[in-house]
């Protein structure tokens, strides 16, 4: 299990499980103090501000949902006092109920404080270019045009802003230094996470609370609809082929896919859902494997589409695999034009691919398997050859 010093490192040893340091809200010096022997993730109290609680407290005052806190600490969930920490608005499926999309907007003083910070970075990061921001941005692909387009700059340094201004309780809101990811709906803002620079002190995303935890939609429902993690992913994908589909962006494998999204997906004329795929576990589907099935248990007209080769689209066009190439998968309209340019043998390994999938509609993508579209097991059976895997490819009938 994970403490609170694994996210919290400004901190002095004072004794065998007790440290302290500056508190991370008030900034009192000394006045914060935490005991790695207790609670759920350690215990913490500041001696200025009075905040107090466990290690899943002291995440979720950070911005984090409750069961990504459990995730960060390694904390099973079982026996929690719900009372001190009260499980979130939303119930940990990716396909929840449709619910009242009012109450996951971010209010307007939100809104307006958000939009004004993003456009603050926006142009502080144009005027100054920082090294950071220019190589995260061209690791993924990312056009000028697309960084505008969704204001995706940079901050520069942890800030504190007081929370009233936000219209939130509690004394503060801590924005860390990294990538800006906006997210909008009708042009307005509706979330503000952060790709963290320092992932000694902070997770890798951090979202920035009193934001919205609904999916982002990129482009109209008239189009076919491409499903996945990442904001970034989805930026990614739209810019490159918004023409062709839209791109719906869960924001991770917890989250609800509701309200209008909902009703998109049930109209679209295709789904493609494309999830992380994440390193198994003691036999475990992981988080974007699992997160799959339960999106296709509800949308059930919705297709695999696995990222030809890598973890997502991203690391896909990194390996050279472009997204167009990669749509014309199971996209006819573009196929002719854009499979010439696949490596030799690539598109036999496709066709074979997609008749699989056509076949046994409960197959997955395997990341142990680095052949481009030799990533199929089968989640029913285990095969000694992929080492626990599954069934491999190569003993299924095509």
């Amino acid at each position: 299990m994970k403490t609170i010093l694994d996210f919290y490192t400004s901190l002095t040893r004072k004794s065998a499980h007790e440290y302290c340091g500056p508190c991370p809200w008030c900034r009192g010096r000394d006045r914060f103090i935490v005991w790695t022997n207790k609670g759920k993730g350690g215990q913490f109290y500041c001696r200025q501000c009075q905040e107090k609680g466990d290690g899943i407290a002291f995440l979720k005052k950070e911005g984090l949902s409750f069961h990504h806190a459990l995730r960060e600490l390694d904390v099973e969930n079982t026996g929690y006092d719900s009372v001190k920490a009260p499980m979130p608005r939303f119930a940990e499926s990716a396909v929840a109920a449709p619910q009242d999309e009012n109450l996951m907007k971010p209010t307007q003083l939100w809104q307006k404080q958000a939009s004004k910070f993003i456009e603050h970075c926006w142009q502080d990061t144009q005027l100054k270019s920082y090294p950071e921001y220019l190589m995260l941005t061209k690791a993924r692909f990312l056009e000028q045009s697309t960084l505008e387009q969704f204001k995706i700059g940079w901050n520069p340094r942890d800030r504190y802003f007081p929370a009233e201004e936000w219209g939130l309780f509690g004394k503060k809101i801590r924005i860390p230094k990294g990538l800006l990811i906006p997210s909008f709906q009708d042009q307005n803002i509706i979330s503000l996470k952060i790709r963290c620079s320092d992932l000694s002190l902070n997770p890798k995303y951090w979202q920035i609370r009193g934001g919205s935890s609904s999916p982002i939609m990129l482009g109209q429902g008239r189009n076919p609809v491409v499903i996945v993690e990442s904001a970034l992913d989805a930026y990614l994908i739209f810019q490159e082929a918004k023409d062709h589909v839209s791109v719906v962006a869960l924001g991770g494998t917890d989250k609800p896919i509701v309200g209008s999204v909902a009703k998109v997906l049930d109209n679209a004329p295709r789904l493609f859902i494309s999830t992380d795929y994440d390193e198994i576990k003691d036999g475990e589907l992981g988080p974007g494997q699992s997160a799959m099935r339960k999106i296709r248990d509800r949308f059930n007209r919705a297709d695999y589409l696995p990222p030809a080769i890598g973890k997502d689209p991203t690391e896909m066009v990194s390996l050279g695999i472009s997204i167009k190439q990669w749509l014309a998968f199971f996209m006819p309209e573009l196929e002719k034009r854009e499979l010439t340019s696949l490596p030799h043998g690539f598109v036999g390994e496709l066709y074979e691919t997609k008749r699989l999938l056509r076949k046994y509609p409960e197959l997955v993508p395997c990341p142990k398997q680095k052949q481009p579209w030799l990533w199929i097991y089968r989640a029913s059976t285990s095969c000694s050859s992929c080492k626990g895997h599954i069934h491999c490819l190569k003993d299924l009938e095509v």
